[in-house]
């Protein structure tokens, strides 16, 4: 993911915290936090959710805030896109199902005249 880090820079500082800081809160050796600030080691997404709790503030939240991408709505739309397939899947069913069911009582009823 590509990583805003002047704005990671700019959070951490107007939060008061040092990079010593940081990078205890995370779990991390304070040379990689300044790497991960400096651009030169990328931000693994499993400290997202640290990073929002010593922001107060959702992962969505921060990964907006420092990537520019909102994965709020994409993950919103891709659940409203699932949700359509699966209308869609369902209602196909139905129609072959009711075409089944009507062939059967073509064939039923052609045996009947004959």
């Amino acid at each position: 993911m590509k990583l805003n880090h002047l704005k990671l820079k700019q959070k951490r500082e107007d939060a008061l915290l040092s990079q010593e800081n940081m990078a205890y809160l995370l779990g991390i050796n304070q040379s990689i936090y300044n790497r991960i600030e400096n651009g030169k080691t990328k931000l693994k997404m499993e400290h997202v959710p640290h990073i929002s709790k010593i922001f107060n503030a959702k992962p969505e939240e921060i990964l907006k805030e420092l990537t520019g991408c909102n994965f709020n709505n994409s993950i919103t739309e891709h659940a409203e896109n699932n949700q359509n397939i699966g209308i869609q899947i369902n209602q196909d069913q139905l129609m072959a199902d009711f075409l089944k069911e009507k062939q059967n009582t073509i064939s039923l009823q052609q045996e009947t005249i004959q």
